[in-house]
């Protein structure tokens, strides 16, 4: 689950689940013209419905996001911050007001800007978390 997530850091829309076989993969990538990133299952870059995909060599989230922008091409493409990291979602700005009850006392005092998840509603900051 964690490089879904840091692909979504770099804003790029990242579908993530174990409940799918490899017949919906392929049949979700081919409606939606998405790119299939597979890590342990080759066989399944291999199908028909499969236009555009990617074996990961590296085994650590991190490591794989950057594997998966160079391998792709996207270092121009990516714009941070702008996607949930739980669900996906568009982050949108939101007036410290309207959040301020749901953040710890120090963040409260320490930020002024906030997003938060148009899905989730989960908030962010420009922090160090």
């Amino acid at each position: 689950m964690r490089l879904a997530r840091y692909i979504r850091l770099l804003d790029f829309d990242a579908l993530y689940t174990t409940d799918y076989e490899d017949a919906q993969i392929a049949a979700c990538a081919a409606a939606e013209n998405c790119i299939v990133l597979a890590a342990h299952d080759k066989g399944l870059l291999k199908r028909r419905a499969v236009a555009r995909g990617y074996w990961l060599r590296q085994t650590a989230p991190r490591v794989q996001s950057s594997e998966v922008v160079a391998a792709l091409d996207l270092w121009e493409k990516f714009k941070p911050f702008t996607r949930c990291i739980a669900c996906n979602s568009a982050l949108e700005a939101v007036a410290k007001e309207v959040v301020a009850e749901r953040l710890l006392p120090q963040v409260c005092e320490d930020f002024e800007e906030f997003s938060h998840c148009t899905g989730c509603e989960k908030v962010y900051w420009a922090g160090s978390h």
